[in-house]
């Protein structure tokens, strides 16, 4: 008595000579998920680098006194709450974690010193919007999604205002 046995592997052949042979299909899928990976690590990275800034910024209202700086950190304050909604929002609808950022940057030791801890401050701000603006850059290059396409196009000028802000300080 023969019994032939039929099992279905969802879209994959099996091949003596070759092992699994996976459909267009399945090439297709694993090449989405890579995608979508990319996408999320962008995501992510902005958001942390968004959260580094308002971290930093709640530092600097704590221990900085010129008045200058305090109006640019207020000014910077706002609109990194704004890109954060604007994040927390696509997050959710894209179902994107967003993780925590814990600043180490202790600006409490500079206080004796205005112009270093100005100069500092400054110069780590500017390096961290750069940072945002190039993941967002890439997530734009990377992404066939519409709605991240748009949110990056929404955040680049608001970063850029800020960098023009900072060198006016500078």
């Amino acid at each position: 008595m023969l019994v032939i046995i039929m099992i279905s592997l969802g879209s994959c052949d099996f091949d003596e000579n070759k092992g699994f042979i996976y459909s267009l299909n399945d090439m297709i899928e694993s090449d989405n998920v890579a995608l979508n990976v990319k996408e999320a690590e962008l995501f992510s990275d902005v958001a942390k680098t968004n959260l580094k800034i308002l971290a930093i910024n709640k530092d600097i209202m704590e221990t900085n006194r010129e008045l200058r700086i305090i109006l640019l950190v207020r000014d910077l304050e706002e609109s990194h709450r704004e890109i954060e909604n604007l994040l927390n929002k696509t997050a959710k609808d894209k179902l994107i974690l967003i993780p925590s950022v814990k600043n180490n940057i202790m600006y409490q030791n500079m206080i004796g010193n205005d112009v270093v801890f100005k100069e500092v401050y400054l110069e780590k701000v500017s390096l961290l919007i750069e940072e945002e603006i190039s993941f967002l850059r890439d997530l734009e290059t990377v992404t066939n999604d519409t709605d991240l396409k748009i949110m990056a196009v929404k955040i680049i000028p608001m970063l850029k205002s800020n960098l023009d802000q900072i060198e006016t300080l500078k």
